[in-house]
């Protein structure tokens, strides 16, 4: 009976040390998924916030002496400037105000396609987290048109979430 019961007791010891190694793998597993999750963030953040140094120089080759281009990032809101450098108006015509409004809509093209450069994303995980982050940071692109003398002609702003580009991925992310 003694016996049966120190038996007894060590299995209830091995048993009892088997599930605290569960648990403490459990808990670690979950702290580091929420660290990669939170590095992960810092990264898109560090990295979003570094675009202008990779589009800037586009832009500049195709600055000339009647529109300069420049972007720039206050987190979460990338803005283009494009300045026409001759225009002195203070209204945009609206055949150009029209012809705008339709490349605006390669707002989300051109921001995707950079944002796929930039992070070169690997995974389903990756690109889920990416697509979260838009969305929950509610990452912006604007552009800005000015004047010579820089006053502000036409602004259009697009919440990245709600690009169809953003729409597709979230599909193909579920299929």
């Amino acid at each position: 009976m003694n016996q049966a019961y120190h038996l007894r007791a060590q299995y209830m010891k091995k048993l009892v040390i088997l599930i605290l190694l569960i648990v403490v793998a459990g808990i670690a597993f979950l702290f580091y998924q929420n660290y990669q999750e939170k590095q992960f963030k810092s990264d898109f953040k560090r990295n979003f916030e570094s675009m202008p140094a990779l589009l800037n120089p586009e832009l500049n080759k195709m600055n000339d002496k009647f529109m300069d281009a420049e972007v720039m990032v206050i987190y979460p809101t990338m803005i283009f400037y494009l300045d026409m450098n001759f225009f002195k108006g203070t209204t945009l015509p609206p055949e150009a105000k029209k012809s705008i409004t339709n490349q605006g809509k390669m707002i989300c093209q051109t921001m995707f396609a950079k944002l796929n450069q930039q992070f070169n994303v690997t995974s389903d995980r990756e690109t889920k987290m990416v697509l979260d982050l838009l969305q929950s940071e509610k990452i912006t692109a604007e552009i800005k048109i000015r004047n010579a003398f820089g006053q502000d002609l036409y602004t259009e702003k697009q919440l990245l979430s709600s690009c169809p580009e953003y729409s597709t991925a979230v599909y193909n992310l579920n299929q």
